[in-house]
């Protein structure tokens, strides 16, 4: 008990919500998959590898129904843009607060509390991703020296499932044939760190 209060006393000063447990996920939640109503999934992963999917999502969401930030569990899916078939499988989970969760082999097995999409990037602050963001740009650039930023154009989003953090620049440089046109550059982080820089003409 004295470990459930300290995790929810560091989320709270960390600005997360505690959610308020609704028990053990409804069997729906993870109801197997079946041939009639996923035939590319099962084409994907084979019988075999079905049944370990299954098993593997009801873990997920007892797993993530056990987390301080999880009110109650909406659904537990394979991943189709993480998991690697036919072994590699990774299953999210979304609770209906809004929070989501990420499940590998490991991740299923490790003791402890889990840590949900929100939680691993609530550390990163504004300033770091804005001056990440500043530094990478130029380097996007074709002329890397014409870059000037508008200061006053910046600003820092953070989405709410995925737990991206997303910072947006505003600034000046020349294009290809040399002339300046204002531009807005994005630089999108997850908990791995900068997982992609966009740039488009304002």
């Amino acid at each position: 008990m004295r470990k459930i209060w300290k995790v929810a006393a560091m989320l709270a000063a960390a600005g997360l919500p505690i959610a308020a447990h609704a028990g053990a996920p409804d069997a729906g939640t993870y109801e197997p998959y079946s041939r009639a109503e996923y035939p590319k999934t099962f084409a994907t992963w084979g019988e075999a590898g079905i049944r370990k999917v299954n098993e593997f999502r009801k873990k997920a969401a007892f797993k993530a129904s056990a987390a301080a930030t999880c009110d109650e569990v909406a659904y537990a899916d394979v991943s189709d843009n993480r998991s690697r078939p036919p072994s590699e499988i990774v299953i999210f989970v979304d609770c209906n607060n809004g929070q989501r969760f990420y499940f590998d082999e490991a991740a299923l097995a490790a003791s402890g509390p889990v840590l949900s999409e929100t939680e691993k990037t609530a550390h990163i602050s504004d300033k770091t991703v804005l001056s990440r963001c500043r530094e990478e740009l130029p380097k996007r650039l074709q002329f890397p020296s014409s870059y000037d930023p508008d200061w006053f154009g910046e600003s820092v989003y953070r989405a709410p499932v995925t737990g991206r953090v997303v910072a947006q620049i505003n600034f000046e440089a020349k294009n290809g044939i040399g002339n300046t046109i204002p531009q807005t550059g994005r630089c999108i982080f997850d908990a791995s760190g900068l997982v992609d820089v966009e740039i488009a003409n304002r």
